[in-house]
């Protein structure tokens, strides 16, 4: 057996352990937040991320001219990891589930979206290396806050993009997914 046949082996075992992981996991929270599985809630959802995206931009700029504005970021990461988890929740994850799980429709929208969304975290992470690269030329004289900067703009930024997809479904499917998929 060649390296290409054991290595093409093993994604396929894999893909199949992955496909009963998120097969168990979505029957398992398929119940959970039943309130939140309306269009509206949803919409109010990806406000309430996106929103504290926005917030969490804001906090890693501003600490760097007031550094005790850095104490933002915990009711940033609070807001912004519930949200998450709710609205990937009230769409029982199937922004990442198995094509095998996924009808013609579904998986054409999902993956347009994760291409952008790799297309957006690859231009974050180039722009956030270039900044790195130039605040270290520039040198000033709190580089620790610029570097935590860039640290915090790169966390954001992946935030930002591996929220594509999942906006994406839940705005175009809705909250709950149709019954025989």
């Amino acid at each position: 057996m060649s390296f290409m046949e054991a290595l093409n082996t093993w994604a396929e075992k894999r893909a199949d352990r992955r496909t009963g992981r998120w097969i168990a996991r979505a029957e398992s929270i398929s119940g959970h937040l039943p309130r939140l599985r309306t269009d509206s809630r949803v919409r109010v959802l990806i406000r309430i991320y996106v929103g504290s995206l926005v917030a969490g931009l804001l906090t890693a700029i501003g600490q760097i001219f007031w550094a005790p504005f850095l104490f933002a970021w915990i009711p940033f990461t609070l807001i912004v990891c519930t949200s998450w988890t709710m609205l990937r929740t009230v769409i029982n994850s199937r922004d990442v589930a198995p094509d095998s799980e996924l009808d013609e429709y579904e998986a054409k929208v999902l993956r347009t979206w994760q291409v952008a969304a790799y297309g957006w975290m690859t231009l974050i992470i180039l722009t956030v290396s270039i900044f790195m690269v130039f605040v270290a030329v520039f040198n000033p004289d709190s580089l620790d806050r610029w570097v935590y900067t860039g640290g915090l703009l790169t966390i954001l930024g992946m935030m930002s993009a591996t929220a594509l997809p999942t906006i994406a479904y839940a705005t175009t499917f809705g909250p709950v997914p149709p019954p025989n998929n």
